[in-house]
């Protein structure tokens, strides 16, 4: 058989090498394969193995230090945002109700930091805690120039575990984030998945809904539009509405989101989807989408 398939190169040094590889393009059954590393750097591992060793001993400080100031930590619930500079206030807090966190990195995406070779980087990473079996997500960076360690710059704790726990009167964010959603809204709805693709950034990720202990992967911005076409399949339609909203700098926002709809079988579902904003050419885009967050019981 013919299929389209789609390939990012980078020129590294001398040499131009695959940064994305994606096969099936348009096609019914297409697969999507992407550079998520299959075994993931061992200084990521040796830094979220230190965060969770630091919580686990009471260390809170140790643990907020990881953070930077201006980023976001979301709790198991969904419900709200924690301000990273806040992030051991909220680690002391949880460690009443969760005394232990192990954490072992699954899988990993590096990306430039804004789109700049050079000035810095970015690593997306995915893991199980294996002190309750739940999925976590960690976004790590670090700028060569004023910032050259490693740090937490957002951090979703427990994906696919807990009840999903309405954000009730949460701040709804900017208009222009109301407008995106709806825009989402009209395009996934009619099947308009090229179209909703492009309101990706091209360095974006996604976490699948399906994402667990045992299928921790990423999606990458060339697979977007295939992975929604198979999801539009089972979930046919959603409603989205801003739950909670927290601005990073002029130039990114985070978002927590109602996502509800009926599924194929015409049953209800519920849940949070977070959002990392990014303004890019004039446009605000998807930079990072986990709609994995406090799923309702009938989901899994």
């Amino acid at each position: 058989g013919v299929v389209r398939c789609y390939v990012r190169w980078l020129l590294e040094g001398s040499e131009w090498a695959i940064d994305t590889h994606v096969l099936g393009i348009g096609a019914q059954g297409g697969q999507v394969t992407s550079a998520t590393s299959q075994t993931p750097p061992h200084a990521v591992t040796e830094r979220e193995g230190f965060y969770g060793r630091s919580f686990t001993g009471g260390d809170y400080g140790a643990a907020g230090k990881m953070h930077t100031a201006a980023g976001v930590l979301v709790p198991r619930e969904g419900d709200r945002f924690v301000a990273g500079r806040d992030a051991a206030k909220y680690l002391e807090a949880l460690h009443g109700a969760k005394p232990q966190m192990a954490l072992e990195t699954r899988a990993v995406v590096e990306r430039p930091l804004h789109g700049m070779i050079g000035a810095g980087a970015v690593q997306h990473s995915l893991g199980v805690d294996h002190a309750d079996g739940s999925v976590y997500y960690m976004r790590w960076a670090r700028h060569h120039d004023y910032a050259p360690d490693w740090r937490v710059s957002t951090v979703l704790f427990g994906m696919g575990g807990g009840a999903f726990v309405d954000a009730g009167t949460s701040p709804s964010g900017p208009r222009w984030m109301t407008r995106r959603l709806q825009q989402i809204e009209l395009l996934y709805n009619n099947s308009r998945f090229a179209d909703y693709a492009r309101m990706y950034s091209p360095e974006a990720v996604v976490v699948p809904i399906e994402v667990s202990a045992s299928n921790a992967q990423f999606i990458e911005a060339p697979g977007v539009a295939a992975y929604w076409r198979v999801c539009h399949e089972t979930l046919p339609n959603v409603a989205l509405r801003v739950a909670a909203a927290f601005e990073e700098n002029d130039g990114v926002w985070h978002m927590l989101a109602e996502a509800a709809g009926v599924d194929a079988g015409g049953a209800p579902w519920k849940r949070h989807w977070y959002v990392r904003w990014v303004h890019e050419v004039g446009a605000w885009m998807i930079d990072t989408a986990i709609p994995a967050g406090g799923p309702t019981p009938s989901l899994y």
